[in-house]
């Protein structure tokens, strides 16, 4: 993972509008969403190259050895459509893209849309059993997530068209994930 892949959040939508509040920033989608941001975990999150290692990600910045309490001087969003912030004490500027912040939004109505739902077994498992043909778990990564999927999502899954003997040396050939 780089910070590159931080920073690859499809953004479906805008940011209409921002409030400030005592401990966290409102934001108002086009949509009308709302999702609410503590600052502390705003400030936590910065991903510019002062706040975090450019290699390994990891935080730069201690919050508790910030001066005074985590508040923003500024809240804007400029036409980049970025939530903007120029924080107060060390008057550190973070920007947060708008499809980072909705992946990252922590509302019980986003946490919900993203929390995995297992497939519950009825009697229509058997003849509907997950299956994935065994040339495409060899010969594809592709082929190799949708199998895994399957076992995240039913536990279970039947692989095809496997031969009775596997070589060392097709295993080798498999992709690796």
């Amino acid at each position: 993972m780089t910070k590159g892949d931080l920073a690859r959040y499809p953004s479906h939508h805008r940011i209409a509008s921002v409030e400030r509040e005592s401990r966290l920033v409102r934001v108002v989608w086009d949509d009308g969403h709302v999702g609410e941001f503590h600052y502390a975990w705003l400030r936590d999150n910065c991903f510019c190259p002062e706040c975090r290692h450019p290699h390994a990600l990891e935080r730069k910045v201690d919050l508790l050895a910030l001066p005074g309490k985590i508040r923003p001087a500024a809240v804007i969003v400029p036409e980049s459509g970025a939530l903007r912030i120029t924080w107060q004490g060390d008057g550190h500027v973070s920007a947060y893209k708008p499809g980072c912040l909705s992946a990252h939004c922590y509302s019980d109505e986003s946490r919900a849309s993203r929390r995995w739902r297992p497939v519950l077994w009825d009697a229509d498992l058997g003849n509907n059993m997950p299956t994935v043909d065994y040339d495409d778990i060899m010969e594809s990564e592709a082929g190799v997530l949708a199998w895994l999927r399957m076992l995240r999502d039913y536990g279970v899954s039947l692989i095809c068209n496997a031969p009775t003997r596997v070589s060392m040396a097709a295993m080798r050939r498999r992709p690796k994930v």
